[in-house]
């Protein structure tokens, strides 16, 4: 967990802090002739400066991904089902991140002993961060905490055995994925629990295998 903060805590510094100052520098410096002035301007040219770089962080939003989230190997997701966030929702969890300097800037910390890793901001929008790359076994779940599938992730990519769940919970697939597409045979399921086709989904070129879904690619 230790590892994960100190990677958190340099791209929050890189993406909102050193902007945000030097942002706030150059609006002073081009108004008043001066990096910094006191009083209620100065204040509210410091919560320009922030919103503007908050916006320029969710425009460069990729993936769950704010540029110095891609520069350190994190990734922002959903709690839930563990994929990741889109631009919006970014922008949105950055200016959120205010709470998290009162007081003390206790709410930085709280990922050090939190079971989910969470800030403040990440509670309230609930998120988290994992590492960009995953590997091993992953479970993905509803916002209802329902069971949506068990995927082997190799390289931040789906490939190995995999279930799919409905949105009840009840298994419908069980095969293989290989970088994110369905792979050779493969069983489907009725509510039941009943098999109802074998070997399905074979693909024999490219061409033939359906878009992979954003969501089997981590």
């Amino acid at each position: 967990m230790g590892k994960i903060w100190c990677r958190r805590a340099a791209a929050y510094i890189l993406r909102i802090i050193l902007p945000t100052s030097l942002l706030s520098q150059l609006i002073n410096s081009v108004l008043y002739g001066r990096s910094s002035i006191d009083g209620t301007m100065g204040i509210w040219i410091n919560c320009v400066s922030i919103i503007i770089v908050c916006v320029i962080s969710a425009c460069s939003t990729r993936n769950g991904q704010a540029w110095s989230h891609h520069f350190l190997g994190l990734q922002v997701v959903d709690q839930y089902s563990n994929l990741p966030i889109s631009g919006v929702r970014m922008g949105l969890r950055e200016i959120a991140h205010c709470v998290d300097f009162v007081p003390c800037f206790i709410g930085f910390l709280w990922p050090l002993w939190d079971t989910k890793g969470q800030t403040f901001a990440d509670k309230i929008m609930r998120t988290t961060i994992i590492n960009s790359k995953m590997n091993g076994e992953s479970s993905i779940f509803s916002e209802r905490n329902v069971l949506m599938a068990t995927l082997t992730f190799v390289d931040g990519v789906a490939s190995g055995p995999c279930k799919l769940y409905d949105e009840s919970g009840n298994l419908y697939f069980e095969g293989y994925l290989k970088n994110g597409f369905r792979e050779g045979g493969g069983k489907e399921y009725d509510n039941k629990g009943n098999v109802l086709q074998k070997d399905i989904n074979v693909y024999k070129d490219e061409n033939s295998r359906q878009h992979r879904s954003d969501c089997w690619n981590f």
